[in-house]
């Protein structure tokens, strides 16, 4: 293994930037965590921004300046005395005797809004909701509050009997409740709208205000007629100055709430960061998988090693014509000087003279012939290895033939 670091290049840009999308997603998550929507769902809870959700509600109270605060159902022991629980999605807060008695301990008081709609999420993050129906869970909720209590379903009313200073709700088709124990606040003939009741049950209470029809501080209604100032004169009715709302929040299991915030935003930007790390990881070690890469051949010593390298580099690099022609024309003048050529002859003439000395002692005339042969192999279109070293072995027998007797 080499010296090399392994993140370099354009994996160590690209290892930065995914780590710097790391670090702005978990700043934001810290900073704007509430505002950017992590726990939100597609209830008439007071983290969900669906039509039914109660997001709004909070969001406006938040901005009259009153204190307002999300509370998980465990997490009630950190309130002050005086503060005032919102249930905004009683269900399951307050179904049962035991969860009853969680939710409302040490509690004085509350404003509980009953439910009316059930739907299906319509969004892969469970944001939006889609068609809803209504549901007979306000019934039996309400029944454990009020035992003489009755739930009605009106789908005209006439103008409000009793009022908050005259401030009308407007609502399409409007829940009810009925109860002995329940003194009316803002009311119709046929029913109640806005209620104080005390509950009283096993150790427990608390002063609650009732609002029977979720649709007054729903998402998609809070807006409409007086809806938005009744609700907060119903918060003025029984919050103390000064004292904080606290909004239940939703009880989701932890592990669908994992995989919900996995992949919204912006804990979706860490999920992305991680996926891109181990692309860039496995990336990165897709090199040094297999066998290990073999070793070059160590230099060998001498003289034939040294000879060997030479001509294998001189091989490399194609420099075998030249090599040829150089050594047919060293073959030439060492022929020449073994038999006293004259001096002072070019190369043609010096050719002819060696051949015509080879004729005159009984040898074969060849060296003009084995000279254009080397000249010729070095510099034709099909130049091998083999012909070249065929070419010079021509050579070295015509120098012993022709210099063996001198």
């Amino acid at each position: 293994m080499n010296g090399a670091a392994v993140f370099s290049g354009s994996r160590g840009l690209v290892l930065v930037i995914v780590g710097g999308t790391a670090f702005i997603a978990i700043l934001l998550a810290q900073i704007f965590g509430d505002r950017l929507g992590i726990s939100q769902g597609f209830g008439p809870d007071p983290s969900s921004v669906s039509a039914i959700g109660t997001r709004g509600f909070l969001r406006m109270l938040d901005r009259l300046a009153i204190a307002v605060v999300m509370t998980p159902p465990g997490g009630r022991g950190e309130l002050e005395p005086d503060a005032v629980l919102v249930i905004t999605d009683p269900v399951r807060a307050l179904a049962t005797r035991e969860r009853r008695a969680e939710t409302l301990g040490g509690i004085a008081r509350a404003i509980v809004v009953l439910p009316k709609w059930a739907g299906e999420a319509a969004s892969p993050d469970c944001r939006w909701i889609g068609p809803v129906r209504r549901t007979g869970a306000a019934r039996e909720l309400w029944r454990t509050l009020a035992d003489d209590g009755t739930v009605r379903a009106v789908d005209e009313v006439g103008e409000p009997r009793i009022t908050f200073d005259g401030l009308a709700p407007s609502l399409p088709a409007p829940q009810l409740v009925t109860g002995e124990a329940l003194r009316p606040l803002v009311s119709y003939d046929e029913g109640v709208l806005i209620g104080e009741l005390l509950f009283q049950n096993e150790g427990l209470e608390t002063v609650m205000i009732v609002v029977a029809d979720p649709d007054l501080v729903a998402n998609y209604n809070i807006a409409a007629g007086d809806n938005a100032a009744l609700a907060v004169r119903m918060v003025e009715e029984i919050r103390p100055p000064g004292a904080t709302l606290a909004f239940l929040a939703p009880a989701a299991s932890a592990g669908s709430a994992f995989w919900q915030r996995a992949f919204t935003f912006p804990y979706g930007l860490l999920t992305l960061q991680v996926a891109l790390a181990l692309a860039i990881v496995i990336w990165a070690g897709m090199g040094r998988f297999g066998g290990p890469m073999r070793a070059p051949p160590p230099l060998g010593a001498g003289r034939e090693q040294l000879i060997a390298n030479a001509a294998g580099l001189l091989d490399h690099a194609r420099h075998g014509a030249a090599v040829l022609e150089g050594y047919a024309r060293a073959m030439v003048h060492d022929v020449a000087r073994a038999m006293k050529a004259p001096r002072g002859l070019g190369e043609a003439e010096l050719l002819d003279w060696l051949d015509d000395i080879a004729m005159r002692r009984g040898k074969p005339a060849g060296a003009a012939a084995l000279f254009a042969r080397a000249v010729s192999s070095g510099r034709g279109r099909h130049r091998t290895t083999g012909g070249f070293v065929r070419a010079g072995l021509a050579l070295h027998r015509w120098k012993r033939e022709m210099t063996h007797d001198t």
